[in-house]
């Protein structure tokens, strides 16, 4: 193999893990996912519709911008009806790591870290609901899906602030049918 064969592989390594931070997809679903997983539902938006292997579980993901140039960017090289042409996994799993030393991470990467990317940076801290990411993770109980919502402390400021701005000016609250005035304060009444 020269080195034009190996660029081109780190190439498709780095954009198969990227598009499994953007979906959620572990390896084997990435390598089993076929075109015909690929529909349009009733928002014509593109949804991965597959069932993990290791669960047998439905999951249902739409697809983002940036995982359809990735799929975009291989369609048709597999005739096998496969979105992607996956090298096996030990084949993919030395590309990452020789990616990830030339990006200066020190820290081992495994194909399980693009799901948790996709669940916590992608999802959770942009506030998507729990419960919508387990549903596309095709988790079978939430439980499993509470491992990766670990609060980070930018989020909690985050979210903490957002609640601040939406209840810092509110002067009255509805109360069933009753509407509460806050109280004027002491300068108010004299």
């Amino acid at each position: 193999r020269g080195l034009g064969d190996v660029y081109k592989r780190q190439s498709m390594v780095r954009d198969l893990f990227l598009f499994c931070c953007f979906t959620g997809l572990a390896f084997i679903d990435l390598y089993n996912l076929k075109e015909e997983n690929i529909k349009e539902f009733f928002d014509e938006g593109e949804w991965i519709v597959i069932h993990r292997q290791k669960t047998g579980t439905e999951a249902n993901i739409k697809l983002l911008d940036y995982p359809k140039q990735i799929m975009e960017k291989y369609r048709g090289l597999c005739e096998d009806g496969r979105v992607f042409p996956v090298p096996n996994y030990k084949s993919c799993m030395d590309s990452l790591k020789r990616l990830g030393k030339k990006c200066g991470i020190t820290k081992p990467l495994s194909w399980h870290m693009s799901r948790h990317s996709f669940a916590t940076s992608v999802c959770l801290s942009n506030g998507v609901p729990i419960e919508t990411v387990s549903s596309m993770l095709g988790h079978k109980d939430i439980k499993t899906t509470q491992v990766y919502a670990k609060i980070t402390k930018e989020k909690l400021s985050k979210d903490v602030e957002k609640l601040s701005q939406q209840i810092n000016n509110i002067e009255e609250f509805t109360f069933g049918n009753c509407l509460l005035y806050t109280s004027p304060s002491p300068r108010d009444i004299s």
